[in-house]
Protein backbone atom coordinates (compact mmCIF):
# COMPACT_ATOMS: atom_id res chain seq x y z
CA UNK A 1 0.00 0.00 0.00
CA UNK A 2 2.90 2.37 0.77
CA UNK A 3 4.23 1.99 -2.79
CA UNK A 4 0.75 2.69 -4.20
CA UNK A 5 0.45 5.91 -2.19
CA UNK A 6 3.91 7.05 -3.35
CA UNK A 7 2.90 6.42 -6.97
CA UNK A 8 -0.32 8.42 -6.54
CA UNK A 9 1.50 11.39 -4.98
CA UNK A 10 4.09 11.31 -7.77
CA UNK A 11 1.29 11.10 -10.36
CA UNK A 12 -0.45 14.16 -8.88
CA UNK A 13 2.76 16.25 -8.79
CA UNK A 14 3.57 15.46 -12.41
CA UNK A 15 0.00 16.28 -13.49
CA UNK A 16 0.12 19.66 -11.75
CA UNK A 17 3.47 20.52 -13.36
CA UNK A 18 2.19 19.60 -16.83
CA UNK A 19 -1.18 21.33 -16.60
CA UNK A 20 -0.36 24.58 -14.79
CA UNK A 21 0.50 27.43 -17.17
CA UNK A 22 2.86 30.33 -16.63
CA UNK A 23 1.39 32.83 -14.17
CA UNK A 24 0.38 35.94 -16.19
CA UNK A 25 -0.74 38.05 -13.22
CA UNK A 26 0.97 41.38 -12.58
CA UNK A 27 3.77 41.06 -10.08
CA UNK A 28 6.31 43.10 -8.06
CA UNK A 29 3.87 43.78 -5.22
CA UNK A 30 1.44 41.82 -3.05
CA UNK A 31 -0.51 44.64 -1.46
CA UNK A 32 -4.06 43.69 -0.45
CA UNK A 33 -6.88 45.98 -1.48
CA UNK A 34 -9.98 46.24 0.64
CA UNK A 35 -12.34 44.40 -1.64
CA UNK A 36 -12.91 40.89 -0.20
CA UNK A 37 -10.52 38.14 -1.24
CA UNK A 38 -8.52 40.08 -3.83
CA UNK A 39 -4.88 40.90 -4.41
CA UNK A 40 -3.58 43.88 -6.39
CA UNK A 41 -0.31 43.64 -8.33
CA UNK A 42 0.93 47.07 -9.55
CA UNK A 43 3.83 47.21 -12.03
CA UNK A 44 6.30 49.95 -11.13
CA UNK A 45 8.13 50.15 -14.46
CA UNK A 46 5.05 51.33 -16.38
CA UNK A 47 4.24 55.01 -15.88
CA UNK A 48 0.53 54.77 -16.46
CA UNK A 49 -1.93 51.88 -16.93
CA UNK A 50 -5.51 52.20 -18.09
CA UNK A 51 -7.74 50.17 -15.79
CA UNK A 52 -11.18 49.27 -17.13
CA UNK A 53 -13.82 48.56 -14.48
CA UNK A 54 -16.87 46.77 -15.85
CA UNK A 55 -19.01 47.88 -17.58
CA UNK A 56 -17.51 50.77 -19.62
CA UNK A 57 -15.90 53.73 -17.90
CA UNK A 58 -12.17 53.98 -17.23
CA UNK A 59 -9.96 54.57 -14.26
CA UNK A 60 -6.30 55.62 -14.45
CA UNK A 61 -3.62 54.05 -12.33
CA UNK A 62 -0.43 56.06 -11.90
CA UNK A 63 2.33 53.65 -10.91
CA UNK A 64 4.76 56.36 -9.88
CA UNK A 65 2.64 57.44 -6.92
CA UNK A 66 0.48 54.30 -6.67
CA UNK A 67 -2.90 56.00 -6.90
CA UNK A 68 -6.27 54.94 -8.22
CA UNK A 69 -9.27 57.23 -8.41
CA UNK A 70 -12.67 56.84 -10.06
CA UNK A 71 -16.38 57.47 -9.62
CA UNK A 72 -18.67 55.05 -11.46
CA UNK A 73 -21.22 52.25 -11.27
CA UNK A 74 -19.59 48.83 -11.20
CA UNK A 75 -21.29 45.48 -11.82
CA UNK A 76 -20.97 44.58 -8.12
CA UNK A 77 -23.30 47.40 -7.14
CA UNK A 78 -23.28 51.17 -7.04
CA UNK A 79 -19.82 52.23 -5.93
CA UNK A 80 -19.83 55.96 -5.31
CA UNK A 81 -16.16 56.54 -4.56
CA UNK A 82 -12.96 54.62 -5.04
CA UNK A 83 -10.08 56.86 -4.06
CA UNK A 84 -6.69 55.83 -2.87
CA UNK A 85 -3.44 57.64 -2.19
CA UNK A 86 -1.63 54.32 -1.83
CA UNK A 87 -2.58 50.99 -3.34
CA UNK A 88 -2.40 49.10 -0.06
CA UNK A 89 -4.94 51.48 1.46
CA UNK A 90 -7.54 51.36 -1.30
CA UNK A 91 -10.99 52.03 0.18
CA UNK A 92 -14.46 51.95 -1.33
CA UNK A 93 -17.99 52.85 -0.32
CA UNK A 94 -21.09 51.16 -1.72
CA UNK A 95 -24.76 52.01 -1.55
CA UNK A 96 -26.18 48.81 -3.03
CA UNK A 97 -25.73 45.14 -2.20
CA UNK A 98 -22.97 43.27 -4.01
CA UNK A 99 -24.80 41.31 -6.70
CA UNK A 100 -22.36 39.69 -9.11
CA UNK A 101 -18.72 39.05 -9.89
CA UNK A 102 -16.28 41.90 -10.22
CA UNK A 103 -13.36 42.32 -12.56
CA UNK A 104 -10.71 44.94 -13.17
CA UNK A 105 -8.36 44.72 -16.16
CA UNK A 106 -5.33 46.68 -17.22
CA UNK A 107 -4.29 47.46 -20.77
CA UNK A 108 -0.69 47.59 -21.94
CA UNK A 109 0.79 47.01 -25.40
CA UNK A 110 -2.72 46.26 -26.70
CA UNK A 111 -3.08 43.24 -24.40
CA UNK A 112 -5.68 42.84 -21.65
CA UNK A 113 -5.03 40.96 -18.41
CA UNK A 114 -6.82 40.62 -15.12
CA UNK A 115 -5.76 43.37 -12.72
CA UNK A 116 -7.18 41.39 -9.80
CA UNK A 117 -5.44 38.09 -9.16
CA UNK A 118 -8.50 36.29 -7.76
CA UNK A 119 -12.14 37.24 -7.51
CA UNK A 120 -15.30 35.30 -6.80
CA UNK A 121 -18.81 34.85 -8.08
CA UNK A 122 -21.44 36.21 -5.73
CA UNK A 123 -24.50 34.30 -6.98
CA UNK A 124 -26.04 31.41 -5.03
CA UNK A 125 -26.65 27.95 -6.51
CA UNK A 126 -28.39 24.90 -5.07
CA UNK A 127 -27.96 21.40 -6.57
CA UNK A 128 -29.42 18.00 -5.74
CA UNK A 129 -27.92 14.68 -6.92
CA UNK A 130 -29.59 11.28 -6.82
CA UNK A 131 -27.53 8.19 -7.78
CA UNK A 132 -29.11 4.74 -7.95
CA UNK A 133 -28.72 1.45 -9.78
CA UNK A 134 -32.51 1.19 -10.09
CA UNK A 135 -32.08 3.06 -13.40
CA UNK A 136 -30.47 -0.17 -14.66
CA UNK A 137 -32.85 -2.53 -12.85
CA UNK A 138 -30.23 -3.80 -10.37
CA UNK A 139 -29.80 -3.55 -6.61
CA UNK A 140 -26.20 -4.14 -5.57
CA UNK A 141 -22.70 -2.58 -5.27
CA UNK A 142 -23.08 1.24 -5.33
CA UNK A 143 -26.80 1.05 -4.70
CA UNK A 144 -27.73 4.59 -3.62
CA UNK A 145 -26.21 8.03 -3.27
CA UNK A 146 -27.70 11.39 -2.27
CA UNK A 147 -25.93 14.73 -2.40
CA UNK A 148 -27.02 18.29 -1.59
CA UNK A 149 -24.74 21.08 -2.75
CA UNK A 150 -24.90 24.81 -1.99
CA UNK A 151 -22.61 27.44 -3.54
CA UNK A 152 -22.47 30.88 -1.93
CA UNK A 153 -19.61 33.37 -1.34
CA UNK A 154 -20.32 33.35 2.39
CA UNK A 155 -18.50 30.01 2.55
CA UNK A 156 -15.26 31.73 1.51
CA UNK A 157 -15.00 32.84 5.16
CA UNK A 158 -14.88 29.24 6.41
CA UNK A 159 -11.43 28.48 7.88
CA UNK A 160 -11.42 25.19 5.95
CA UNK A 161 -11.31 27.09 2.66
CA UNK A 162 -7.74 28.16 3.33
CA UNK A 163 -6.71 24.54 2.69
CA UNK A 164 -8.35 24.50 -0.74
CA UNK A 165 -6.66 25.51 -3.99
CA UNK A 166 -7.07 28.33 -6.49
CA UNK A 167 -5.77 28.43 -10.03
CA UNK A 168 -2.26 29.95 -9.98
CA UNK A 169 -3.23 32.49 -12.66
CA UNK A 170 -6.17 34.88 -12.71
CA UNK A 171 -9.33 33.10 -11.66
CA UNK A 172 -12.93 33.33 -10.53
CA UNK A 173 -13.72 31.16 -7.51
CA UNK A 174 -16.88 29.41 -6.35
CA UNK A 175 -17.17 28.34 -2.69
CA UNK A 176 -19.60 25.70 -1.50
CA UNK A 177 -20.56 22.96 0.93
CA UNK A 178 -22.07 19.54 0.28
CA UNK A 179 -23.86 16.89 2.33
CA UNK A 180 -23.40 13.34 1.00
CA UNK A 181 -24.60 9.86 1.93
CA UNK A 182 -23.55 6.81 -0.14
CA UNK A 183 -24.51 3.13 0.34
CA UNK A 184 -22.94 -0.13 -0.92
CA UNK A 185 -24.23 -3.71 -0.80
CA UNK A 186 -23.26 -7.17 -2.11
CA UNK A 187 -24.93 -8.73 -5.17
CA UNK A 188 -27.75 -10.21 -3.06
CA UNK A 189 -28.50 -7.88 -0.14
CA UNK A 190 -31.56 -9.94 0.92
CA UNK A 191 -29.44 -12.83 2.23
CA UNK A 192 -28.72 -12.76 5.93
CA UNK A 193 -25.31 -14.44 5.73
CA UNK A 194 -21.89 -13.09 4.85
CA UNK A 195 -21.13 -13.52 1.15
CA UNK A 196 -17.43 -14.36 0.91
CA UNK A 197 -15.54 -12.69 -1.97
CA UNK A 198 -18.43 -10.29 -2.53
CA UNK A 199 -18.75 -6.64 -1.60
CA UNK A 200 -19.37 -5.92 2.09
CA UNK A 201 -22.24 -3.71 3.22
CA UNK A 202 -20.96 -0.17 3.74
CA UNK A 203 -22.18 3.41 3.94
CA UNK A 204 -20.75 6.80 4.81
CA UNK A 205 -22.01 10.30 5.54
CA UNK A 206 -19.98 13.50 5.33
CA UNK A 207 -20.05 17.27 5.12
CA UNK A 208 -17.74 18.58 2.41
CA UNK A 209 -16.21 21.99 1.78
CA UNK A 210 -15.23 22.59 -1.84
CA UNK A 211 -13.82 25.29 -4.06
CA UNK A 212 -14.05 25.54 -7.84
CA UNK A 213 -11.50 27.88 -9.42
CA UNK A 214 -11.77 28.79 -13.13
CA UNK A 215 -8.98 30.36 -15.16
CA UNK A 216 -10.76 31.24 -18.42
CA UNK A 217 -7.66 32.70 -20.09
CA UNK A 218 -5.60 29.50 -19.75
CA UNK A 219 -8.65 27.16 -19.85
CA UNK A 220 -7.93 25.52 -16.50
CA UNK A 221 -10.21 24.53 -13.63
CA UNK A 222 -9.07 23.50 -10.16
CA UNK A 223 -11.62 21.69 -7.96
CA UNK A 224 -10.52 20.90 -4.42
CA UNK A 225 -12.55 19.45 -1.57
CA UNK A 226 -12.12 18.50 2.07
CA UNK A 227 -14.67 16.02 3.46
CA UNK A 228 -15.26 15.24 7.14
CA UNK A 229 -17.73 12.64 8.38
CA UNK A 230 -18.19 9.01 9.36
CA UNK A 231 -18.29 5.56 7.80
CA UNK A 232 -20.23 2.73 9.40
CA UNK A 233 -23.61 2.25 11.14
CA UNK A 234 -23.69 5.83 12.48
CA UNK A 235 -23.99 7.06 8.88
CA UNK A 236 -27.52 5.51 8.89
CA UNK A 237 -27.14 3.80 5.51
CA UNK A 238 -28.72 0.57 6.72
CA UNK A 239 -31.57 2.45 8.39
CA UNK A 240 -32.51 4.40 5.26
CA UNK A 241 -32.22 1.45 2.89
CA UNK A 242 -34.36 -0.70 5.17
CA UNK A 243 -36.95 2.09 5.32
CA UNK A 244 -37.35 2.50 1.56
CA UNK A 245 -37.12 -1.20 0.57
CA UNK A 246 -40.18 -3.42 0.48
CA UNK A 247 -38.03 -6.37 1.57
CA UNK A 248 -35.59 -5.35 4.29
CA UNK A 249 -31.93 -6.14 3.47
CA UNK A 250 -30.65 -8.55 6.12
CA UNK A 251 -26.89 -8.15 5.93
CA UNK A 252 -26.37 -4.66 7.33
CA UNK A 253 -25.36 -6.14 10.69
CA UNK A 254 -22.12 -7.21 8.96
CA UNK A 255 -21.37 -3.80 7.47
CA UNK A 256 -18.04 -1.98 7.67
CA UNK A 257 -17.81 -0.68 11.24
CA UNK A 258 -17.74 2.91 12.51
CA UNK A 259 -14.69 4.96 11.66
CA UNK A 260 -13.75 8.56 11.02
CA UNK A 261 -13.92 9.91 7.48
CA UNK A 262 -11.42 12.58 6.46
CA UNK A 263 -10.65 12.90 2.77
CA UNK A 264 -8.96 15.52 0.60
CA UNK A 265 -9.47 15.59 -3.15
CA UNK A 266 -8.04 17.79 -5.89
CA UNK A 267 -8.90 17.71 -9.59
CA UNK A 268 -7.28 19.61 -12.46
CA UNK A 269 -9.04 20.06 -15.80
CA UNK A 270 -7.41 21.55 -18.89
CA UNK A 271 -9.11 22.61 -22.12
CA UNK A 272 -7.52 20.92 -25.13
CA UNK A 273 -9.99 21.59 -27.98
CA UNK A 274 -12.73 24.19 -28.12
CA UNK A 275 -15.12 25.15 -30.91
CA UNK A 276 -18.55 26.79 -31.00
CA UNK A 277 -20.45 23.58 -30.27
CA UNK A 278 -17.72 21.14 -29.17
CA UNK A 279 -15.20 20.92 -26.32
CA UNK A 280 -12.62 18.34 -25.33
CA UNK A 281 -10.89 18.59 -21.94
CA UNK A 282 -8.29 16.49 -20.15
CA UNK A 283 -8.36 15.86 -16.41
CA UNK A 284 -6.34 14.38 -13.56
CA UNK A 285 -7.32 13.99 -9.91
CA UNK A 286 -6.18 12.41 -6.70
CA UNK A 287 -7.75 11.66 -3.30
CA UNK A 288 -5.99 11.05 -0.01
CA UNK A 289 -7.75 10.06 3.20
CA UNK A 290 -9.24 7.46 5.50
CA UNK A 291 -11.89 6.28 3.00
CA UNK A 292 -10.38 6.80 -0.46
CA UNK A 293 -6.76 7.01 -1.56
CA UNK A 294 -6.59 6.92 -5.33
CA UNK A 295 -5.79 8.83 -8.51
CA UNK A 296 -7.21 8.98 -12.01
CA UNK A 297 -6.60 10.46 -15.43
CA UNK A 298 -9.21 10.94 -18.13
CA UNK A 299 -11.14 13.20 -20.47
CA UNK A 300 -14.49 14.97 -20.90
CA UNK A 301 -16.05 15.88 -24.24
CA UNK A 302 -19.35 17.59 -24.96
CA UNK A 303 -21.28 18.96 -27.93
CA UNK A 304 -24.36 21.13 -28.15
CA UNK A 305 -25.32 24.65 -27.10
CA UNK A 306 -23.40 25.73 -24.02
CA UNK A 307 -21.21 28.44 -22.53
CA UNK A 308 -17.44 27.99 -22.43
CA UNK A 309 -16.62 25.44 -19.70
CA UNK A 310 -13.87 27.43 -17.99
CA UNK A 311 -15.72 30.75 -17.83
CA UNK A 312 -18.48 29.76 -15.40
CA UNK A 313 -20.59 26.87 -14.11
CA UNK A 314 -23.41 25.31 -16.14
CA UNK A 315 -26.09 27.21 -14.26
CA UNK A 316 -24.34 30.61 -14.21
CA UNK A 317 -24.68 31.92 -17.80
CA UNK A 318 -28.27 32.94 -17.04
CA UNK A 319 -28.84 33.51 -13.34
CA UNK A 320 -31.03 35.85 -11.32
CA UNK A 321 -28.19 38.35 -11.18
CA UNK A 322 -26.95 37.83 -14.74
CA UNK A 323 -29.54 37.74 -17.53
CA UNK A 324 -27.12 38.26 -20.42
CA UNK A 325 -26.51 34.56 -21.19
CA UNK A 326 -28.57 32.14 -23.27
CA UNK A 327 -31.93 31.21 -21.79
CA UNK A 328 -31.73 27.72 -23.32
CA UNK A 329 -28.65 25.51 -23.05
CA UNK A 330 -28.48 21.85 -23.96
CA UNK A 331 -25.68 19.42 -24.73
CA UNK A 332 -24.57 15.79 -24.67
CA UNK A 333 -21.31 14.62 -23.14
CA UNK A 334 -19.01 11.63 -22.91
CA UNK A 335 -16.47 11.00 -20.13
CA UNK A 336 -13.81 8.38 -19.53
CA UNK A 337 -11.13 7.81 -16.93
CA UNK A 338 -8.68 5.25 -15.62
CA UNK A 339 -8.71 4.94 -11.81
CA UNK A 340 -5.69 3.75 -9.83
CA UNK A 341 -6.72 2.44 -6.42
CA UNK A 342 -4.51 2.38 -3.33
CA UNK A 343 -7.20 2.15 -0.63
CA UNK A 344 -11.01 1.91 -0.56
CA UNK A 345 -12.58 1.68 2.90
CA UNK A 346 -15.96 0.60 1.50
CA UNK A 347 -14.19 -2.61 0.43
CA UNK A 348 -11.28 -2.88 2.86
CA UNK A 349 -12.79 -1.48 6.06
CA UNK A 350 -11.94 1.64 8.03
CA UNK A 351 -8.37 2.91 8.08
CA UNK A 352 -8.35 3.21 11.90
CA UNK A 353 -10.99 0.76 13.12
CA UNK A 354 -9.95 -2.67 11.82
CA UNK A 355 -12.69 -4.60 13.63
CA UNK A 356 -15.19 -5.02 10.80
CA UNK A 357 -16.70 -8.52 10.68
CA UNK A 358 -16.16 -8.92 6.95
CA UNK A 359 -14.08 -7.01 4.36
CA UNK A 360 -12.57 -7.85 0.98
CA UNK A 361 -9.11 -9.40 0.93
CA UNK A 362 -6.82 -6.75 -0.54
CA UNK A 363 -5.10 -9.43 -2.66
CA UNK A 364 -8.15 -9.75 -4.92
CA UNK A 365 -8.65 -6.00 -5.43
CA UNK A 366 -8.18 -4.62 -8.93
CA UNK A 367 -5.80 -1.69 -8.57
CA UNK A 368 -6.74 -0.30 -12.00
CA UNK A 369 -10.43 0.29 -12.76
CA UNK A 370 -11.99 1.87 -15.83
CA UNK A 371 -14.95 4.23 -15.56
CA UNK A 372 -17.01 5.74 -18.39
CA UNK A 373 -20.21 7.75 -18.56
CA UNK A 374 -22.44 9.58 -20.98
CA UNK A 375 -25.31 11.96 -20.41
CA UNK A 376 -27.17 15.10 -21.34
CA UNK A 377 -27.94 18.50 -19.82
CA UNK A 378 -30.96 20.72 -20.42
CA UNK A 379 -31.05 24.17 -18.85
CA UNK A 380 -33.59 26.97 -19.05
CA UNK A 381 -32.89 30.29 -17.36
CA UNK A 382 -32.11 29.56 -13.68
CA UNK A 383 -32.92 25.80 -13.81
CA UNK A 384 -30.75 22.91 -15.02
CA UNK A 385 -31.52 19.19 -15.36
CA UNK A 386 -28.91 16.47 -16.01
CA UNK A 387 -28.92 12.70 -16.41
CA UNK A 388 -25.70 10.65 -16.49
CA UNK A 389 -25.28 6.90 -17.10
CA UNK A 390 -22.16 5.32 -15.56
CA UNK A 391 -20.17 2.15 -16.31
CA UNK A 392 -17.52 0.73 -13.95
CA UNK A 393 -15.25 -2.22 -14.64
CA UNK A 394 -14.93 -4.90 -11.87
CA UNK A 395 -13.37 -3.56 -8.66
CA UNK A 396 -12.12 -6.98 -7.50
CA UNK A 397 -11.46 -10.37 -9.07
CA UNK A 398 -14.89 -11.90 -8.40
CA UNK A 399 -16.90 -8.72 -9.07
CA UNK A 400 -19.12 -7.93 -12.02
CA UNK A 401 -19.05 -4.86 -14.28
CA UNK A 402 -21.51 -2.37 -12.88
CA UNK A 403 -23.97 0.24 -14.18
CA UNK A 404 -25.81 3.01 -12.37
CA UNK A 405 -27.57 6.27 -13.21
CA UNK A 406 -27.41 9.75 -11.75
CA UNK A 407 -29.94 12.62 -11.84
CA UNK A 408 -28.90 16.19 -11.01
CA UNK A 409 -31.03 19.32 -10.73
CA UNK A 410 -29.64 22.82 -10.11
CA UNK A 411 -31.17 26.23 -9.39
CA UNK A 412 -29.89 29.76 -9.17
CA UNK A 413 -31.33 31.29 -6.00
Amino acid sequence: MRNSIIKIVFFLIVSIILLIPEDNSIKNSTSDIYLPAHNLYPVRQIEQIVVSIIPEQQTYFNSEISTISTTKIISIGKVENINSRKVKNLNYSKSDKISSSKKITYSNNKKNYNFLHNYYNTDTYLSFYFDNDIFNNTDYYYTNGIKFELINPIFSYSPIMRFLLSCPGNSINYYGISLVQNMYTPTNPDLGDIMINDRPFASYLYLGHFKISNDAFNKIRFTSELDIGVIGPVSLGGYFQSTIHEHEPLGWKYQVQNDVLVNYKVEIEKGLLSYNNFEFNGLANASLGTVYTNASIGFTSRFGKFEAYFEDLDITPYSKNNKTGDKFRYYFYLKGRANFIAYDATLQGGAINRNSTYIINSKILNRSVLQASMGFVFAYKIFSFEYEQFFLSPEFNTARPFLWGSVKTSFSL
